[in-house]
């Protein structure tokens, strides 16, 4: 019998910052930080991961910083991440690439664009608020 393997696809911009949350910070003379999140939604994503127990599998174009996971402690994600998606030329394929060539039986995808294929069990933010209730 195989592991229940729970993944979470996570884009960052538009899921974990938002364009509300960067004209505040901008109005607090803060220029455009590579790594900080709104804490908002950097406490949702934490809370899904603890009660669900799933993996995170980087989606975002965020994927080719080297440091990304720096980046994530910094920010205050409390999780190590799992994978990250191979690259292609659509964000739905690239994913679906990834579940072909894992072991997997549930897993959802966080965006705030809709690239994905359809049947995908996909969650679309709102890239003015990022992740909410």
């Amino acid at each position: 019998m195989r592991g229940i393997n729970k993944y979470l696809f996570l884009d960052i911009d538009g899921v974990l910052n938002s364009v509300s949350w960067y004209r505040e910070e901008w109005n607090k003379n803060h220029v455009y930080p590579q790594g900080d999140f709104d804490p908002k939604c950097v406490e949702l994503v934490n809370r899904i991961v603890e009660e669900t127990g799933c993996k995170v599998v980087v989606s975002s174009s965020w994927r080719t910083e080297s440091n990304l996971q720096s980046i994530f402690d910094k920010a205050g994600l409390e999780f190590k991440i799992h994978s990250i998606t191979p690259f292609g030329s659509h964000r739905g394929c690239e994913i679906q690439e990834w579940l072909d060539a894992n072991d997997w039986s549930k897993y959802c995808i966080v965006d705030d664009d809709n690239d994905m294929l359809s049947g995908q069990n996909f969650i679309q933010t709102d890239r003015q608020v990022g992740l909410n209730y």
